[in-house]
This record gives structure tokens, sequence and C-alpha cells, in this order.
């Protein structure tokens, strides 16, 4: 006899379960998402996906044992190969005995409990994670040095690994002098140029933007502006304007999916690219607008290192976890109970610095981006549907893609201090007005 329970992808379901319900769950998964087995062989179920990060099959008859990447763990080490959520019916019941969820999170399951047919009850706990150092691994052709390609964050005293990043990423982690953080020299604090983009749609507002610049920071600011898909005539007048240089953001480089700019991969490809040229900028959307003349404060806290080379400006005014897609913590894991108390910023409006702390967030950034499933995962769209008005602890069915991900690799990689990688600490400089437009032409330059 097999003893089999079924196990669900969080995922994949728009539901979700209390841990204190009693009924029997849940409506059927979508298409083409099988659900995974828990079985009493030694052999995964033929009806899990390998494309899903999944439990693998257990022997849920005394005495219990894990067979997982060809290593056995006994009971006291039983452990989910999980990053992501699994969730089952909170009580399955079969010849074999009844199979209970003591406590699940978005993160993984926590412990199972097994009541066998004769009564007797065992409780199962993930208590001791898997090594994943060398799973993680990266090389480049012709080189035994090893390049880690999974995020990973201290939880409760414990490790949590993400899911690997494709090693085929690494010429391109490579090409944009990103694939070695620590390798880079911290160079001195310069004054920042400004760089922003736009394609048509949002040209009229890109437009404001330069405005606001010239009128709080004075016309000798350098601005480049990336024509992500502008008219023959807006080309033009950016072309025209005082100094703004215009670029042209190639997108042939990179996959299909970077063309898409709802899912703003092509932000994090760009502001990559800016680094390797200038160790200190502004990237700014095109829906800000600056109301202060003077940085200097701010400039020289980054300079002395009060404050991190990666800040984030504009306050969301909700939590990472509300406006995130769960999926996304396969790849980019976090601590739920912190993300919910934690603050979302924008990832519009950024101050870089060049150091290695910088890069190493732009790593992870680019790595996310490549992937479809950690930036923009099933079920991902912007439009959140926050109940009762509860912007923290409650997941609002929404998500921020290149945002949500900065937000997860910045509050982990600086231990969810805020004051450290954003400008909360400092006098406001600048708004969000996502519908100031303007309709008048940029100064051209007077050629002499």
């Amino acid at each position: 006899m097999i003893c089999q329970w079924t196990l669900y992808d969080v995922f994949t379901s728009q539901q979700q379960l209390s841990p204190s319900s009693t009924e029997t769950p849940m409506e059927p998964d979508p298409p083409n998402t099988p659900p995974v087995t828990l079985s009493s062989n030694n052999q995964r179920s033929a009806s899990s996906s390998s494309s899903l990060n999944t439990l693998s099959s257990i022997n849920l008859t005394s005495p219990l044992n894990l067979q997982t990447q060809g290593q056995e763990k006994s009971r006291s080490q039983w452990y989910a190969e999980t990053i992501g959520a699994l969730r089952l019916p909170l009580e399955q019941q079969n010849e074999c005995g009844t199979v209970t969820v003591i406590h699940n999170t978005h993160e993984q399951i926590i412990k199972v409990k097994r009541i066998s047919a004769s009564g007797e009850e065992e409780v199962y706990s993930n208590i001791a994670p898997f090594d994943h150092t060398d799973e993680c691994v990266c090389q480049r052709e012709n080189s035994d040095v090893d390049y880690n390609f999974c995020f990973s964050v201290k939880v409760n005293g414990s490790i949590r690994f993400g899911q690997k990043f494709d090693c085929k990423w690494l010429p391109l982690l490579d090409e944009l002098k990103i694939l070695e953080p620590n390798a880079v020299k911290k160079v001195k604090f310069e004054s920042p140029v400004f760089a922003t983009g736009s394609s048509s749609n949002h040209f009229l507002e890109a437009r404001a933007l330069i405005v606001s610049i010239r009128t709080q920071l004075g016309n000798t600011s350098r601005i480049l502006f990336h024509d992500l898909g502008l008219d023959d005539d807006e080309a033009a007048e950016i072309k025209a304007a005082c100094n703004v240089e215009y670029r042209k953001f190639s997108f042939d480089p990179y996959p299909p999916s970077v063309r898409d700019l709802t899912t703003f991969r092509w932000k994090t490809l760009l502001i990559s690219q800016l680094q390797r040229e200038f160790s200190t900028f502004w990237w700014v959307d095109s829906s800000i607008r600056w109301s202060r003349s003077s940085l200097n404060d701010l400039y020289e806290a980054v300079s002395d290192g009060r404050v991190g080379s990666y800040l984030g400006v504009d306050k969301a005014y909700h939590s990472v976890f509300a406006a995130t897609n769960p999926a996304m913590y396969k790849y980019l894991p976090i601590d739920i109970d912190k993300a919910k108390a934690t603050m979302m910023y924008g990832g519009g409006f950024i101050l870089f610095h060049r150091t290695p702390a910088s890069v190493e967030v732009l790593k992870w950034l680019v790595l996310c981006a490549m992937e479809d499933n950690c930036i923009n995962p099933p079920y991902s769209n912007l439009h959140c549907q926050f109940i009762d008005g509860e912007h923290w602890k409650l997941y609002a069915y929404c998500h921020r893609y290149d945002q949500s991900a900065v937000n997860i690799i910045l509050a982990n990689l600086n231990d969810y201090n805020e004051t450290f990688y954003t400008t909360k600490s400092f006098q406001d400089f600048a708004t969000v007005k996502r519908t100031d437009r303007s309709s008048v032409k940029l100064a051209e330059c007077v050629k002499e």
C-alpha cells in the first residue's frame, strides 16, 4: 500500500487558507500546475512539476526518511526542499493515518504532524536546511572561479537560499561589470549626473521633469535622456535641448521580454549600464519633480558612509509584503514578518554611488530581471486591492516588478534598516506627480 497526500503550490492558486481553518480546502489549481504529492515510496510523484520548487517524496510510515538531492536525512532533520511556499489541505486522511499542517507561512511549511492509523503521533520539522553552497555555483568557461547565483537571507538564525539563477547570465553580469561586487573599488563621491528616459506616452511628463531639475538645480546640471520609444519629433527636441544628452536605449542585446516596458527590466539594465560609466548618478522617472535646490547634506552622508550607496527616495506608503507577488520569494527569499513591517520605496527614484554594496544590489536585480518567474511571475499586476484599508499585513494581490525586487534586496542586505538604504532621515526634496505634464518645448541651445 502507498500512503499519499497531496501538496499544492501556493503561488498557483488565488485562494489562501487560514492556518486555523478546519475545512477541507480548496479550489482546483489553474491548468498546467499539477499538485505535488507526498508518498510513502522514495520516488517523486509523477504528478509533480520539475519547474516548481517542490517537496521531495518522503516516507510517512515510520521511520521517516527524506530522500533529496541524493542524500538521506533523518526524521530530526526533515527539510522541505523549497524556498517558495507549499501548502496542503490542512488535514487529509487515508488508510495510513492523518497528516496535518501545524504551521504554514508564505515562505514554506514549517511543521507537519502525522497521526498513524494506530494512533501514534509524530511531528516533523524542517529544522535543518540543506547546504546549497555547491548547488549555487556558476563558473566561466575554462575557469575554476566560483560565483554565487543563489540569493540568500538569514531568518530566525537559519540561512535560506533562493532558487538558483541560470548560469547563462554570467556573461551578461561580466559585461555589465557587476559579476564580482567585492572587486569593485570604492571611488570618491562626485557631483551626480541625472539620468531619465521615456517612451512617447510619458514624454510630456519627462519634459516637466527636466524643467523642474533646471528650476531647482540650475541649467548646468548634466541630464542624460534615454529614448525608450520616442517619435522623430520628440527625439529631435531632446537632441536640441541645452545640456541634455540624447541616448537611444538598445533592446537588441537582450531577450525580447525586455521590450515589454511594463515589467521594467529595461530600467535595471539601464542603471547597470550607467554605473560602468558614472560613479555617481540619479535615476529619475519622468514623474519626479524636484522641490529643493541644495542636496549637500545628503551627498555628504553618502560620501562619509553614514547612509548607503543605493538609496531609495519616494515612499509607497505600504509594506514590501503587500505589493509583492509571493512567487518572487522563490528566487529572492525574505523574512515575511519583517517584510510586513517594512516600507516599500519607489524603484524609479534612486541615488546610486558605485561601491561593492551597490553593485551587489545590481547583480541580484539583473539576475531577477532576466528570469521571468522572478521579475514577472504568474498573476502579476500593478493594481493593488487593499482590504479594509490594510496596507501592511495583508497581500494586496499586486506586484511592483523591479520595485519589489530592489526592496527585497535592499532590505535583506541592510538588515531592514530603512534609514541606511533610503533618504527617510532627510528633508523631502522631491515629489511624485504622475499627471503633471508640460506642453512647452524644451529650450534649445543658442549656437554661437
